[in-house]
């Protein structure tokens, strides 16, 4: 399924409300509208909606920092990613560990869903990044709770309908 994003389909809706929104099925189209409407309404500001295309593709723009300054990667990330590591992305991006430009593949069994003693490590920090609240970071212990999912193993989460275990 890789590589079919002419599948995909978005609505960028303005949040000027005297604006249209409009459809776009790729980076190349959605600025073309965007100069478009800018230069006649000077309307800059868009939530961007995800409409149709492949259940990957929907779980990829879910998991992921969507809106409109990461469509470009969106789309980049997308287009050069086989559906295996679209799906283990999807799998830790729900862990809170991964944004389109730091998927590490490297770290990634080309075969399974196993994840190097580094990546949990990477999980672990990106988790402790990414907390809400600021004074609780001082307090969460990234290297221990790296160990304590090695020890665990493994963790599951369904991706495009299948169930998928990243284990140690």
């Amino acid at each position: 399924m890789a590589n079919c994003t002419s599948e995909i389909r978005f609505c960028a809706v303005p949040y000027d409300i005297t604006a249209p929104a409009f459809y776009f099925t790729d980076e190349e189209e959605y600025n073309e509208q965007y100069d478009a409407a800018r230069a006649k309404r000077g309307t800059e500001e868009y939530e961007i909606q995800w409409i149709d295309g492949p259940e990957l593709y929907r779980e990829v723009w879910a998991a992921g920092p969507s809106g409109q300054s990461h469509l470009s990667d969106y789309f980049e990330f997308v287009e050069t990613e086989d559906d295996h590591d679209l799906m283990v992305w999807v799998a830790l991006a729900k862990n809170d560990s991964c944004t389109f430009n730091r998927f590490n593949r490297e770290a990634m069994d080309s075969t399974g869903f196993n994840a190097s003693f580094d990546t949990m490590k990477n999980v672990a920090y990106d988790r402790r990044a990414h907390m809400s609240i600021e004074t609780l970071k001082q307090y969460f212990d990234a290297d221990s709770y790296a160990r304590t999912m090695a020890c665990s193993g493994a963790w599951e989460t369904k991706v495009d309908g299948q169930t998928i275990t990243i284990e140690m």
